[in-house]
């Protein structure tokens, strides 16, 4: 297609005319690095969730079994 050397309100609609039609995307999966980017980034904070919710059940596992040998020593 040749290019006019004076640009037209023509031109510019038959341009916009033959662009090509965006079509969704099915699923908002990214691609390449951005994909690799994205599986490390969910991948660090599950893992960081894990070890967060594990520390606070040591935590709450280890004051439930002081508070019962409290209990315990305070009966005898």
């Amino acid at each position: 297609m040749e290019h006019p050397n004076i640009t037209t309100s023509a031109e510019a609609s038959m341009l916009e005319k033959h662009r090509k039609l965006l079509v969704p995307s099915l699923d908002l999966t990214p691609s390449g690095s951005l994909q690799y980017q994205t599986d490390y980034d969910v991948e660090r904070m599950r893992e960081r969730r894990i070890s967060f919710i594990r520390h606070r059940l040591a935590m709450a596992s280890h004051k439930v079994h002081r508070d019962h040998d409290q209990a315990i020593s305070h009966e005898q």
